[in-house]
């Protein structure tokens, strides 16, 4: 029964070996409150049991470690719809993360740091927790800078994609990275390179959004151009001034193409920045290089370079059989 399952599971003196989360993730699933009613537990007790199973010391499979996780994302408006336990989740699993990442499964961590990004954009915590998405981001900040370590490529990658979607949902949060990320997109040579591409054409995109946004209201030639370079470490980040809701970061310029001396700015850096994507466009799966082509794009057309720079990348492709690189081909020919 469901009250058999979820009190086996739950129950912080049993040990977690062997244990099955099908038959709870199918019932929290399809019936919530029916699930609730069955075992007799308030949501905050679910909640505060299963962050308890996740950091107990008993031993418990991968899979139900990455159940609960999932039960988390997919369950969030319903498991975490009061601010504290929020907030107590997210402390419960980057405290987990910090703990275990020397010695942790890879791909448990990596679904932490999912889960949590997940979380902050889900519920919006971003927004209402300024200091968890800080720390958050430090965090990851961490764990993508060991650039020429062989070791946990895939919670690097995670990490990048992590970053790149936070980016996405809050345009202009990492613009002032965007040269760390240059660099690492430079020294990153394995096979998760990929990412790291895609985090700095993410952050690049918004990147040249706000410059020509900014000079357009400032009308000042003196705006900073100098993009791919950084004298600031890495870390600690710090949220922007600006930071409140998605979009305000970024000063948003008009959809229209502009010149560069319409402007008075020198947009060689951007170009630099798409020349070097574009050469290492091989290295990119079909579905990822579609999305980076976009992002380029869009720097492009904000910039007002010359489309022409897309010309090797239109001609290496324009046989493909690919589906979508196909598809990337006839938007690279009405763009």
């Amino acid at each position: 029964s469901i009250r058999h399952v979820a009190s086996s599971l739950l129950s912080s003196s049993t040990s977690e070996r062997g244990i099955d989360m099908d038959p709870m993730w199918i019932e929290l699933r399809s019936s919530p409150k029916l699930y609730l009613s069955a075992v007799r537990m308030t949501v905050g007790e679910l909640v505060e049991k299963l962050l308890r199973t996740l950091s107990s010391n008993e031993e418990k499979t991968s899979v139900t470690f990455l159940n609960i996780l999932g039960i988390f994302q997919e369950m969030a408006d319903f498991l975490f719809s009061d601010h504290k336990r929020l907030n107590e989740a997210l402390t419960t699993l980057k405290n987990i993360f910090v703990q275990h990442r020397l010695v942790g499964n890879p791909l448990t961590l990596s679904q932490i740091l999912c889960t949590y990004t997940s979380l902050l954009i889900q519920m919006e915590a971003a927004l209402e927790s300024h200091d968890c998405l800080k720390d958050f981001i430090n965090l990851l900040f961490d764990v993508i800078e060991k650039i020429k370590s062989e070791s946990n490529h895939l919670l690097k990658m995670v990490a990048c994609e992590c970053l790149r979607e936070l980016e996405m949902n809050y345009p202009g949060l990492l613009m002032v990275k965007v040269g760390h990320f240059y660099g690492m997109s430079l020294a990153e040579n394995s096979c998760i390179h990929q990412s790291y591409l895609g985090l700095f054409a993410t952050t690049l995109e918004h990147t040249v959004k706000d410059l020509v946004g900014r000079q357009r209201d400032t009308r000042d030639v003196h705006v900073h151009t100098d993009l791919l370079s950084y004298a600031e470490p890495l870390k600690p980040y710090f949220l922007p001034d600006s930071f409140n809701t998605p979009g305000t970061v970024l000063s948003q310029p008009s959809s229209t193409s502009v010149a560069q001396s319409d402007l008075g700015l020198d947009f060689q850096e951007v170009k630099k920045g798409v020349s070097y994507v574009l050469e290492h466009s091989h290295l990119m799966t079909p579905c990822y290089l579609v999305q980076v082509s976009q992002k380029l794009m869009a720097c492009v057309q904000s910039s007002g370079l010359s489309p022409m720079i897309f010309k090797s990348l239109f001609l290496h492709y324009s046989s493909s059989m690919d589906i979508q690189l196909f598809h990337l081909v006839l938007l690279l020919k009405v763009g």
